[in-house]
């Protein structure tokens, strides 16, 4: 009786542990003004005259990040110059945007992209931390950022 009791708890174990696993491959995510947990559904990176744009969006607000360097293995801080920055744009309900950016005296943060040997070509891979600055001098920052493997489209 033992043994029946014991190989029937055992079979609905295995039968409970079933896959339920899912991987975020590929993903955009980060960590939202050091608390919130902020998830892309949609995202993309290209080259447009010789800048990477990878654009992440989550249904209300829009992330862009423009690197004009974008050599693996390297990091580049944003909002310094104006060929490597952020922008944030948060779409109200009424039609309004809300916009953040880096820039002089606007905000800043890095992108630091994976070195080669972890990057799988046609994706880019890294990571990013941003603090963007908005109209009226608001603050939205994203910290522990990654991108893994966000499919690249077509040069423009």
């Amino acid at each position: 009786m033992k043994k029946i009791f014991f190989i029937l708890a055992l079979s609905l174990g295995f039968i409970a542990c079933e896959s339920d696993v899912k991987f975020n491959n590929p993903a955009f995510e980060a960590e939202r003004n050091y608390k919130t947990a902020w998830k892309a559904n949609d995202f993309s990176a290209s080259v447009n005259e010789g800048a990477l744009m990878i654009s992440a969006t989550d249904g209300v607000e829009t992330l862009v990040l423009r690197s004009a360097a974008y050599n693996f293995g390297g990091k580049y801080d944003l909002g310094v110059v104006e060929s490597y920055r952020a922008k944030l744009v948060h779409e109200l309900e009424d039609g309004k945007e809300l916009v953040f950016e880096t820039g002089a005296n606007k905000g800043s943060g890095y992108i630091e992209f994976a070195p080669i040997e972890d990057q799988v070509p046609g994706t880019i891979t890294g990571k990013f931390v941003v603090a963007l600055r908005g109209a009226n001098d608001s603050i939205v920052s994203f910290q522990k950022g990654i991108f893994y493997r966000v499919p690249m489209e077509e040069a423009k």
